[in-house]
């Protein structure tokens, strides 16, 4: 997708064109997937039960490899081919026209070039290496060595990133048990192609020491680390709860430096401007399972900047990634993948918003498909190359299961010392907030709040046992034609206690 201009550059690629690599399947179709080789666009790669198809887009011709052969990285003017046609394994360097230049020993996957194209970056389960390509040298730039108080890591994930200028490796840590399933350690590191390490960062003991902390990432320049913090569980899914928060934090100290209230990390770390001075977070509306987005500045001084939500989205599903940032520029461009859900045939869109237009640009790549009441369609990664000129939309197809449901206030920042109190402000009614007897809008009415009155979370006994899908502090708001899928249980500074529309209430 052109980000100026919205265009859809689209590729059928059939097995029947064939420019001189070598064919040795059935000329079909290909039926399992697409995806981009290399940080510039330039290389798509198709794969199918024959094989694999490649689509050089600077010169518009489309290459199939036998099946001994694949793509495993691709620069501007290098192709780095795994061949398994021998006894061992081979890597063999090549030029786009498949001219070898070099063969060499395999390394194993996931490897990348830098942006010359002069070294490549692959890893072990030891090490993370840097190879000069011209003479086949190579250096550490990481060993994987057991941590003294988490143990060995679990995940090694590595790449480039910083639009290909910098090498970005994130260890992960095993959970420290069963009951702590989302709450893992890492350690994030940034170097140059030279391999000298720009900056570390580990997960902070505030973190570590919460036992609500259910993810954690940290800014592209090493600055910052945020963690969310889980708010109330309300639903049969782990996703499901209430008012969760995002610490942002200094990742030199680990001290808090801001909270915001009625938000909730992203799956991505793609979520994090290019500078590192702000983040993309979930938040209001939640209607039907909804959430919209909010882009928080973090330089120079903490602000919230809401970013439009589109009509029958609903991104904020566990299979959903979110909300990602282009990787150069100053947050121009901001691109996500939603299913629409609420209205006419399912659709599986991706879509790109420009900040300084303000407006959407929106490619729909599957549409009508149904496998049933609580299925879904696998979502259609956008991804991004070293630029901002171009989107790139690909998808897995097949289906996913699963939910959640997010309950939002309006958001809030708040700073340290941060209280643990779920403190809400009656807001928006234009006179008052109805407080009820029972969690539905027919209930008997106690009270009415007027707009500013402070309200605190308090418990239902009544309500505890009746859904076991819901927290006593929570339940289904139904039949109200303007709100709410939620009511609150609250208590007054003067005792009195009841049921309001969630929607009224901003946190105090």
């Amino acid at each position: 997708m052109n980000t100026e201009t919205g265009r859809i550059n689209a590729y059928r690629v059939h097995g029947e064109a064939n420019n001189g690599a070598g064919d040795d399947g059935d000329g079909s179709r290909p039926r399992y997937g697409y995806f981009f080789v290399g940080s510039d666009n330039r290389w798509i790669v198709a794969v199918d039960s024959t094989g694999r198809l490649l689509l050089d887009r600077e010169e518009n011709h489309v290459w199939r490899l036998p099946r001994h052969l694949g793509l495993e990285a691709a620069s501007q003017d290098r192709l780095l081919l795994w061949d398994s046609s021998g006894s061992d394994t081979e890597f063999v360097l090549a030029s786009p026209g498949f001219a070898e230049i070099q063969r060499f020993e395999y390394l194993g996957h996931a490897a990348f070039f830098s942006p010359d194209g002069r070294k490549l970056l692959y890893g072990t389960e030891d090490a993370i290496f840097v190879m000069d390509l011209e003479t086949l040298t190579r250096d550490v730039i990481l060993e994987i060595a057991p941590h003294e108080e988490w143990g060995v890591p679990d995940a090694v994930d590595f790449s480039p990133a910083a639009a290909a200028q910098e090498i970005h490796v994130q260890l992960t840590y095993p959970s420290p048990g069963p009951t702590d399933s989302w709450k893992r350690a890492f350690e994030w590191y940034r170097f140059n192609w030279d391999g000298e390490e720009l900056s570390r960062v580990t997960t902070p003991e505030a973190a570590l020491a919460e036992a609500s902390v259910i993810a954690v990432s940290h800014s592209p320049d090493g600055r910052y680390v945020a963690w969310q913090q889980a708010g109330l569980h309300i639903g049969f899914y782990e996703a499901s709860e209430a008012w969760p928060s995002v610490v942002v934090a200094d990742a030199g100290t680990g001290e808090p430096l801001f909270r915001v209230r009625s938000a909730s990390l992203q799956f991505l770390d793609g979520g994090w401007l290019p500078g590192g001075d702000g983040l993309v977070l979930r938040t209001v509306p939640a209607e039907y399972g909804q959430a919209g987005a909010m882009l928080v500045r973090i330089r120079p001084r903490p602000a919230i900047e809401r970013l439009p939500s589109l009509p029958g989205a609903a991104p904020n599903w566990p299979f959903l990634e979110g909300m990602l940032a282009a990787p150069v520029g100053d947050g121009r461009f901001f691109a996500e993948t939603y299913t629409k859900l609420w209205e006419g045939p399912r659709a599986e869109i991706t879509a790109l918003y420009d900040a300084h237009q303000d407006r959407w640009h929106t490619a729909t790549l599957i549409s009508g498909h149904y496998y049933g009441a609580y299925d879904y369609l696998r979502p259609s990664w956008p991804s991004w190359g070293t630029s901002d000129r171009e989107l790139r939309l690909t998808f897995s197809g097949g289906k996913a299961t699963g939910g959640g449901i997010y309950l939002f206030g309006w958001p809030s920042i708040e700073f340290p010392p941060f209280s643990d109190e779920f403190a809400f402000r009656v807001a928006r009614t234009g006179s008052c907030l109805y407080l009820r007897e029972t969690p539905e809008p027919e209930g008997t009415i106690r009270g009415c709040l007027p707009d500013g009155t402070r309200v605190a979370l308090s418990e239902s006994l009544d309500w505890a046992g009746s859904d076991w899908d819901y927290h006593p502090s929570v339940a289904g708001w139904f039949g109200n034609d303007r709100c709410c899928d939620h009511g609150v249980y609250v208590r007054t500074a003067d005792g009195l206690e009841g049921w309001v529309a969630h929607e009224y209430l901003d946190h105090d």
